[in-house]
This record gives C-alpha cells, sequence and structure tokens, in this order.
C-alpha cells in the first residue's frame, strides 16, 4: 500500500477531512471493510478507501478481506456512535451514502486501515481529497 495518505489525513490531523459534519448515526453492522450499516438503516461506503471484496454469496472473498472487516468491526463496534462527513457526491451507485466516518474521538477508522495495510486509497470524483 502507498505510503501517502493525502485523502485522510495531513501532518498534524489523523482524523477526518475538513468537511462539516452532515449527521451522526450509530454502528448496527459491518458488512466489509469499507461499508457499514446504520442503526437508521443507511448503508455507508467509507470515502477514501477501497478494501478487498467478501463474496456474500458464494464465499470465495479476496485476501485480507475478512480481516479488514474484523478490524473494522474493532474500530466501530455494535453501537458506537460517529459523525457522517459527506462530500460532493453523495451516494454510489448501489444507493449507499458516500461519507467519511468520525468516531467520537475524532478518528477517522478508514485511516487506520489505510496505516495498517488492509486498504488502499479510493477517489471517486467529484469527491476529492482533502487539501495538504
Amino acid at each position: 500500500m502507498g505510503a501517502a495518505v493525502p485523502v485522510l489525513a495531513t501532518a498534524g490531523r489523523p482524523s477526518c477531512p475538513d468537511l462539516p459534519i452532515s449527521g451522526q448515526g450509530r454502528i448496527k453492522q459491518i458488512y466489509d471493510g469499507d461499508t457499514v450499516q446504520l442503526k437508521d438503516g443507511r448503508k455507508v461506503r467509507l470515502l477514501g478507501i477501497n478494501t478487498p471484496e467478501i463474496d456474500h454469496q458464494q464465499g470465495r472473498s479476496e485476501a485480507y478481506s475478512v480481516a479488514a472487516r474484523q478490524r473494522l468491526q474493532t474500530l466501530l463496534p455494535q453501537g458506537a456512535r460517529v459523525n457522517l462527513q459527506i462530500d460532493s457526491l453523495h451516494h454510489d451507485r448501489y444507493g449507499r451514502l458516500l461519507a467519511h466516518l468520525q468516531t467520537e474521538t475524532n478518528r477517522n477508522p478508514a485511516l487506520t486501515l489505510l496505516r495498517e495495510g488492509l486498504a488502499t486509497t479510493l477517489i471517486l470524483p467529484p469527491n476529492t481529497p482533502a487539501p495538504a
């Protein structure tokens, strides 16, 4: 995985990009390393990262996909409160809300997945990286 992480952190700011908080939620379920469901039913696709895919139908998942999901489950346990930061593009083609998640301690779990090699950086235009 790449060494630079300009999308999610700049020097001295290891949390979320400088976007306004657009809402809050509580974690209900973690689908995989980059998709969660909130207790209100919204599915959220984490902005800025991509993790290996889990094949929920046939069980032929990509390498490290289960490890990425398990790590996200530890970072965002069931019931955890999160703030949502939404960029220009609000939903993906599957109807999932696209958002950076921020924990109550101002941490971005996507950044942890990147640092630990369980995710790669992914930019979904028109959403853009945070300025360095």
